[in-house]
Protein backbone atom coordinates (compact mmCIF):
# COMPACT_ATOMS: atom_id res chain seq x y z
CA UNK A 1 0.00 0.00 0.00
CA UNK A 2 1.31 3.42 -0.92
CA UNK A 3 1.72 5.49 2.21
CA UNK A 4 0.40 9.00 2.41
CA UNK A 5 3.17 11.59 2.50
CA UNK A 6 3.31 13.20 5.94
CA UNK A 7 1.70 16.61 6.35
CA UNK A 8 4.58 19.00 6.53
CA UNK A 9 4.99 20.93 9.73
CA UNK A 10 6.37 24.39 9.31
CA UNK A 11 7.09 27.15 11.78
CA UNK A 12 4.01 29.21 12.53
CA UNK A 13 5.60 32.21 14.17
CA UNK A 14 7.49 30.68 17.07
CA UNK A 15 6.62 30.38 20.74
CA UNK A 16 5.06 33.84 20.86
CA UNK A 17 2.49 32.98 18.21
CA UNK A 18 1.66 29.69 19.94
CA UNK A 19 1.19 31.44 23.27
CA UNK A 20 -1.03 34.05 21.60
CA UNK A 21 -3.23 31.33 20.07
CA UNK A 22 -3.57 29.63 23.46
CA UNK A 23 -4.49 32.94 25.10
CA UNK A 24 -7.09 33.69 22.41
CA UNK A 25 -8.58 30.22 22.81
CA UNK A 26 -8.67 30.58 26.61
CA UNK A 27 -10.30 34.02 26.31
CA UNK A 28 -12.98 32.77 23.88
CA UNK A 29 -13.79 29.72 25.97
CA UNK A 30 -13.81 31.87 29.11
CA UNK A 31 -16.29 34.33 27.61
CA UNK A 32 -18.49 31.43 26.46
CA UNK A 33 -18.37 29.82 29.92
CA UNK A 34 -19.23 33.14 31.60
CA UNK A 35 -22.12 33.69 29.22
CA UNK A 36 -23.53 30.19 29.79
CA UNK A 37 -23.16 30.63 33.56
CA UNK A 38 -24.93 34.00 33.51
CA UNK A 39 -27.84 32.57 31.49
CA UNK A 40 -28.12 29.54 33.74
CA UNK A 41 -26.69 26.19 32.64
CA UNK A 42 -29.79 24.35 33.86
CA UNK A 43 -32.12 26.49 31.74
CA UNK A 44 -29.96 25.92 28.68
CA UNK A 45 -29.77 22.18 29.34
CA UNK A 46 -33.53 21.91 29.81
CA UNK A 47 -34.12 23.74 26.53
CA UNK A 48 -31.72 21.38 24.74
CA UNK A 49 -33.25 18.23 26.29
CA UNK A 50 -36.74 19.30 25.20
CA UNK A 51 -35.65 19.41 21.55
CA UNK A 52 -37.68 17.37 19.07
CA UNK A 53 -35.43 14.44 18.02
CA UNK A 54 -37.03 14.28 14.58
CA UNK A 55 -35.93 17.81 13.70
CA UNK A 56 -32.49 17.11 15.18
CA UNK A 57 -32.19 14.06 12.91
CA UNK A 58 -33.13 16.22 9.92
CA UNK A 59 -30.48 18.75 10.95
CA UNK A 60 -27.87 15.98 10.85
CA UNK A 61 -29.06 15.08 7.33
CA UNK A 62 -28.56 18.71 6.32
CA UNK A 63 -25.02 18.66 7.73
CA UNK A 64 -24.34 15.46 5.78
CA UNK A 65 -25.69 17.09 2.60
CA UNK A 66 -23.06 19.82 2.99
CA UNK A 67 -20.31 17.24 2.54
CA UNK A 68 -22.11 15.48 -0.31
CA UNK A 69 -22.58 18.74 -2.26
CA UNK A 70 -18.99 19.73 -1.48
CA UNK A 71 -17.65 16.39 -2.71
CA UNK A 72 -19.73 16.56 -5.91
CA UNK A 73 -18.41 20.08 -6.53
CA UNK A 74 -14.75 19.16 -6.00
CA UNK A 75 -15.00 15.97 -8.06
CA UNK A 76 -16.56 17.99 -10.88
CA UNK A 77 -13.63 20.42 -10.71
CA UNK A 78 -10.91 17.75 -10.72
CA UNK A 79 -12.48 15.89 -13.64
CA UNK A 80 -11.25 18.72 -15.84
CA UNK A 81 -7.87 17.03 -15.42
CA UNK A 82 -8.73 13.33 -15.23
CA UNK A 83 -10.84 10.64 -13.58
CA UNK A 84 -11.39 10.94 -9.84
CA UNK A 85 -13.82 8.77 -7.91
CA UNK A 86 -16.57 10.28 -5.75
CA UNK A 87 -15.57 8.02 -2.86
CA UNK A 88 -11.98 9.28 -3.02
CA UNK A 89 -13.16 12.88 -3.13
CA UNK A 90 -15.57 12.49 -0.20
CA UNK A 91 -12.99 10.60 1.85
CA UNK A 92 -10.41 13.33 1.25
CA UNK A 93 -12.84 16.10 2.26
CA UNK A 94 -13.94 14.33 5.44
CA UNK A 95 -10.35 13.55 6.43
CA UNK A 96 -9.21 17.12 5.76
CA UNK A 97 -12.15 18.56 7.69
CA UNK A 98 -11.28 16.40 10.68
CA UNK A 99 -7.70 17.66 10.63
CA UNK A 100 -8.87 21.28 10.42
CA UNK A 101 -11.27 20.78 13.33
CA UNK A 102 -8.68 19.36 15.71
CA UNK A 103 -5.65 21.49 14.81
CA UNK A 104 -5.09 25.29 14.79
CA UNK A 105 -4.01 25.20 11.14
CA UNK A 106 -6.13 28.01 9.67
CA UNK A 107 -7.56 25.28 7.37
CA UNK A 108 -4.18 24.73 5.69
CA UNK A 109 -3.29 21.29 7.05
CA UNK A 110 -6.57 19.80 5.85
CA UNK A 111 -5.90 21.03 2.32
CA UNK A 112 -2.49 19.33 2.28
CA UNK A 113 -3.98 16.06 3.54
CA UNK A 114 -6.75 16.17 0.93
CA UNK A 115 -4.15 16.68 -1.79
CA UNK A 116 -2.15 13.72 -0.50
CA UNK A 117 -5.20 11.43 -0.59
CA UNK A 118 -6.07 12.49 -4.15
CA UNK A 119 -2.45 12.10 -5.26
CA UNK A 120 -2.27 8.57 -3.87
CA UNK A 121 -5.50 7.56 -5.59
CA UNK A 122 -4.84 9.14 -8.99
CA UNK A 123 -1.07 9.04 -9.35
CA UNK A 124 -0.94 12.77 -10.11
CA UNK A 125 2.00 14.90 -9.05
CA UNK A 126 1.50 16.49 -5.65
CA UNK A 127 1.70 19.98 -7.14
CA UNK A 128 -1.33 19.21 -9.31
CA UNK A 129 -3.29 17.56 -6.49
CA UNK A 130 -2.50 20.43 -4.15
CA UNK A 131 -3.47 22.90 -6.88
CA UNK A 132 -6.95 21.37 -7.03
CA UNK A 133 -7.15 21.55 -3.25
CA UNK A 134 -6.28 25.26 -3.40
CA UNK A 135 -8.84 25.81 -6.17
CA UNK A 136 -11.51 24.10 -4.09
CA UNK A 137 -10.71 26.15 -0.99
CA UNK A 138 -10.67 29.45 -2.88
CA UNK A 139 -13.99 28.80 -4.63
CA UNK A 140 -15.49 27.79 -1.28
CA UNK A 141 -14.39 31.09 0.27
CA UNK A 142 -15.77 33.03 -2.69
CA UNK A 143 -18.99 31.03 -2.33
CA UNK A 144 -19.16 32.09 1.34
CA UNK A 145 -18.87 35.74 0.28
CA UNK A 146 -21.55 35.22 -2.37
CA UNK A 147 -23.93 33.64 0.14
CA UNK A 148 -23.19 36.23 2.82
CA UNK A 149 -23.74 39.07 0.37
CA UNK A 150 -27.05 37.68 -0.86
CA UNK A 151 -28.23 37.16 2.72
CA UNK A 152 -27.21 40.67 3.73
CA UNK A 153 -28.95 42.19 0.72
CA UNK A 154 -32.11 40.15 1.38
CA UNK A 155 -32.12 41.19 5.04
CA UNK A 156 -31.63 44.85 4.10
CA UNK A 157 -34.50 44.83 1.62
CA UNK A 158 -36.82 43.53 4.35
CA UNK A 159 -35.93 46.39 6.72
CA UNK A 160 -37.55 49.83 6.89
CA UNK A 161 -35.52 52.69 5.36
CA UNK A 162 -32.65 53.70 7.65
CA UNK A 163 -28.91 54.28 7.71
CA UNK A 164 -28.39 50.72 8.97
CA UNK A 165 -30.44 49.33 6.09
CA UNK A 166 -28.36 51.26 3.58
CA UNK A 167 -25.08 50.10 5.14
CA UNK A 168 -26.25 46.48 5.19
CA UNK A 169 -27.34 46.66 1.57
CA UNK A 170 -24.03 48.18 0.48
CA UNK A 171 -22.05 45.53 2.38
CA UNK A 172 -24.13 42.83 0.71
CA UNK A 173 -23.50 44.27 -2.74
CA UNK A 174 -19.77 44.50 -1.99
CA UNK A 175 -19.67 40.87 -0.83
CA UNK A 176 -21.44 39.69 -4.00
CA UNK A 177 -19.14 41.83 -6.15
CA UNK A 178 -16.01 40.15 -4.75
CA UNK A 179 -16.50 36.74 -6.44
CA UNK A 180 -17.66 38.49 -9.62
CA UNK A 181 -14.45 40.53 -9.76
CA UNK A 182 -12.40 37.44 -8.88
CA UNK A 183 -13.76 35.60 -11.90
CA UNK A 184 -13.40 38.64 -14.17
CA UNK A 185 -9.78 39.22 -13.14
CA UNK A 186 -8.77 35.57 -13.35
CA UNK A 187 -6.40 36.00 -16.29
CA UNK A 188 -4.74 39.10 -14.84
CA UNK A 189 -4.26 37.30 -11.54
CA UNK A 190 -2.28 34.57 -13.30
CA UNK A 191 0.03 37.21 -14.77
CA UNK A 192 0.37 38.84 -11.36
CA UNK A 193 1.44 35.67 -9.58
CA UNK A 194 4.31 35.24 -12.05
CA UNK A 195 6.05 38.30 -10.60
CA UNK A 196 9.19 37.48 -8.58
CA UNK A 197 7.94 39.19 -5.41
CA UNK A 198 4.69 37.25 -5.43
CA UNK A 199 6.52 33.98 -6.11
CA UNK A 200 8.83 34.65 -3.15
CA UNK A 201 5.89 35.20 -0.80
CA UNK A 202 4.11 32.10 -2.12
CA UNK A 203 7.25 30.04 -1.51
CA UNK A 204 6.99 30.82 2.20
CA UNK A 205 3.34 29.75 2.30
CA UNK A 206 3.56 26.60 0.17
CA UNK A 207 4.83 23.26 1.55
CA UNK A 208 8.30 22.43 0.24
CA UNK A 209 7.23 19.19 -1.46
CA UNK A 210 5.13 21.20 -3.93
CA UNK A 211 8.06 23.36 -5.04
CA UNK A 212 10.73 22.33 -7.52
CA UNK A 213 14.09 23.20 -5.91
CA UNK A 214 16.90 24.78 -7.86
CA UNK A 215 20.46 25.85 -6.95
CA UNK A 216 19.26 29.30 -5.85
CA UNK A 217 15.81 28.38 -4.56
CA UNK A 218 12.65 27.16 -6.31
CA UNK A 219 12.97 26.95 -10.08
CA UNK A 220 11.10 29.58 -12.13
CA UNK A 221 7.58 28.52 -12.97
CA UNK A 222 7.14 26.16 -9.99
CA UNK A 223 4.05 28.08 -8.84
CA UNK A 224 2.06 27.71 -12.05
CA UNK A 225 1.28 23.98 -11.66
CA UNK A 226 -0.15 24.80 -8.21
CA UNK A 227 -2.28 27.74 -9.39
CA UNK A 228 -3.19 26.57 -12.90
CA UNK A 229 -6.26 24.56 -11.70
CA UNK A 230 -7.64 27.77 -10.21
CA UNK A 231 -6.44 30.36 -12.71
CA UNK A 232 -6.11 28.55 -16.03
CA UNK A 233 -8.14 25.34 -16.22
CA UNK A 234 -11.81 25.53 -17.20
CA UNK A 235 -14.11 28.30 -18.38
CA UNK A 236 -14.19 31.27 -16.01
CA UNK A 237 -17.78 32.41 -16.48
CA UNK A 238 -19.36 28.98 -16.74
CA UNK A 239 -17.31 26.43 -14.82
CA UNK A 240 -15.61 28.59 -12.18
CA UNK A 241 -18.79 30.59 -11.54
CA UNK A 242 -20.74 27.38 -11.04
CA UNK A 243 -18.00 26.13 -8.68
CA UNK A 244 -18.54 29.24 -6.56
CA UNK A 245 -22.31 28.76 -6.64
CA UNK A 246 -21.97 25.15 -5.49
CA UNK A 247 -19.65 26.29 -2.71
CA UNK A 248 -22.38 28.68 -1.55
CA UNK A 249 -24.98 25.91 -1.75
CA UNK A 250 -22.79 23.61 0.32
CA UNK A 251 -22.41 26.23 3.04
CA UNK A 252 -26.15 27.03 2.94
CA UNK A 253 -26.80 23.41 3.96
CA UNK A 254 -25.29 24.26 7.37
CA UNK A 255 -27.62 27.25 7.61
CA UNK A 256 -30.58 24.93 6.96
CA UNK A 257 -29.23 22.53 9.61
CA UNK A 258 -29.07 25.38 12.10
CA UNK A 259 -32.64 26.43 11.27
CA UNK A 260 -33.80 22.86 11.89
CA UNK A 261 -32.19 22.95 15.35
CA UNK A 262 -34.32 26.00 16.12
CA UNK A 263 -37.40 24.11 14.94
CA UNK A 264 -36.39 21.24 17.21
CA UNK A 265 -36.29 23.69 20.12
CA UNK A 266 -39.70 25.09 19.20
CA UNK A 267 -38.28 28.54 18.39
CA UNK A 268 -39.55 30.48 15.39
CA UNK A 269 -36.48 32.17 13.88
CA UNK A 270 -36.04 33.63 10.36
CA UNK A 271 -33.87 31.53 8.04
CA UNK A 272 -32.12 34.58 6.56
CA UNK A 273 -31.24 35.85 10.02
CA UNK A 274 -29.95 32.44 11.12
CA UNK A 275 -27.89 32.05 7.97
CA UNK A 276 -26.40 35.54 8.27
CA UNK A 277 -25.46 34.90 11.90
CA UNK A 278 -23.83 31.58 10.99
CA UNK A 279 -21.76 33.10 8.19
CA UNK A 280 -20.53 35.94 10.43
CA UNK A 281 -19.81 33.56 13.33
CA UNK A 282 -17.82 31.19 11.11
CA UNK A 283 -15.80 34.15 9.85
CA UNK A 284 -15.10 35.21 13.44
CA UNK A 285 -14.02 31.68 14.34
CA UNK A 286 -11.60 31.56 11.42
CA UNK A 287 -10.27 35.03 12.20
CA UNK A 288 -9.42 34.19 15.81
CA UNK A 289 -7.52 31.07 14.71
CA UNK A 290 -8.79 28.86 17.54
CA UNK A 291 -9.05 25.11 16.99
CA UNK A 292 -12.18 24.61 14.90
CA UNK A 293 -13.31 28.13 15.86
CA UNK A 294 -14.19 26.85 19.35
CA UNK A 295 -15.39 29.56 21.69
CA UNK A 296 -15.38 32.46 19.25
CA UNK A 297 -17.98 30.96 16.90
CA UNK A 298 -20.38 30.07 19.72
CA UNK A 299 -20.07 33.46 21.42
CA UNK A 300 -20.78 35.34 18.19
CA UNK A 301 -23.67 33.00 17.35
CA UNK A 302 -25.36 33.50 20.73
CA UNK A 303 -24.93 37.27 20.54
CA UNK A 304 -26.32 37.50 17.00
CA UNK A 305 -29.23 35.19 17.80
CA UNK A 306 -30.13 37.43 20.73
CA UNK A 307 -30.16 40.42 18.35
CA UNK A 308 -32.79 38.56 16.32
CA UNK A 309 -35.10 38.64 19.35
CA UNK A 310 -34.56 34.99 20.29
CA UNK A 311 -34.72 34.28 24.08
CA UNK A 312 -31.14 34.10 25.44
CA UNK A 313 -31.41 30.54 26.78
CA UNK A 314 -32.87 29.32 23.47
CA UNK A 315 -30.14 31.17 21.57
CA UNK A 316 -27.43 29.51 23.69
CA UNK A 317 -29.07 26.08 23.41
CA UNK A 318 -29.43 26.38 19.63
CA UNK A 319 -25.82 27.50 19.17
CA UNK A 320 -24.40 24.76 21.39
CA UNK A 321 -26.62 21.98 20.01
CA UNK A 322 -25.88 22.95 16.40
CA UNK A 323 -22.15 23.19 17.00
CA UNK A 324 -22.15 19.98 19.02
CA UNK A 325 -23.98 17.94 16.39
CA UNK A 326 -21.85 19.42 13.62
CA UNK A 327 -18.66 18.53 15.49
CA UNK A 328 -19.89 15.05 16.41
CA UNK A 329 -20.88 14.14 12.86
CA UNK A 330 -17.77 15.71 11.29
CA UNK A 331 -15.34 14.08 13.71
CA UNK A 332 -17.06 10.68 13.46
CA UNK A 333 -17.24 10.75 9.65
CA UNK A 334 -13.70 12.11 9.35
CA UNK A 335 -12.29 9.46 11.65
CA UNK A 336 -14.11 6.75 9.69
CA UNK A 337 -12.75 8.18 6.43
CA UNK A 338 -9.19 8.08 7.79
CA UNK A 339 -9.61 4.48 8.94
CA UNK A 340 -11.09 3.36 5.63
CA UNK A 341 -8.43 5.23 3.69
CA UNK A 342 -5.58 3.69 5.70
CA UNK A 343 -6.87 0.16 4.99
CA UNK A 344 -7.61 0.56 1.31
CA UNK A 345 -5.07 -0.30 -1.29
CA UNK A 346 -5.02 1.78 -4.40
CA UNK A 347 -8.13 0.61 -6.24
CA UNK A 348 -8.27 3.12 -9.03
CA UNK A 349 -5.71 3.03 -11.86
CA UNK A 350 -3.74 6.24 -12.32
CA UNK A 351 -5.78 8.69 -14.39
CA UNK A 352 -4.53 9.75 -17.75
CA UNK A 353 -3.62 13.42 -17.82
CA UNK A 354 -5.32 14.97 -20.83
CA UNK A 355 -2.56 17.03 -22.45
CA UNK A 356 0.21 18.83 -20.62
CA UNK A 357 1.08 22.38 -19.69
CA UNK A 358 4.50 22.73 -18.08
CA UNK A 359 4.54 18.96 -17.83
CA UNK A 360 1.60 18.89 -15.47
CA UNK A 361 -1.59 20.80 -16.31
CA UNK A 362 -3.92 19.82 -19.20
CA UNK A 363 -4.32 22.21 -22.09
CA UNK A 364 -7.67 23.92 -22.46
Amino acid sequence: MTALPPVERRPTGGAGARVLRVLILAACVGVLAWWVRSLGPRRILEAALDADPRWLALSLCAVASRYLIWAAKWQRMMRRTGRVGFGTTLRAILSGTLLNLVTPSAKLAGGVLRAAIVQRSTGWRMALAYGWSVADQVTNVLGDFLLGGLLAAAAALSMPPSAGRRALLLSGIAAVALPVFAVALRGRTLRLVRRPGVVKVAARLTPARFREPGPDGPVPGWLEPVLAPLLRTGSAWYEVSSDIALGAASWFSLCVANAMVFRALGVDAPLFGIATALVLAAFAGTLTGTIGGIGATEVVLIGLYARLGIPPEAAAAAALVHRGTYYALSVLAGSLALVVGSRRRRAEPPSEILGRIDGNIPNE
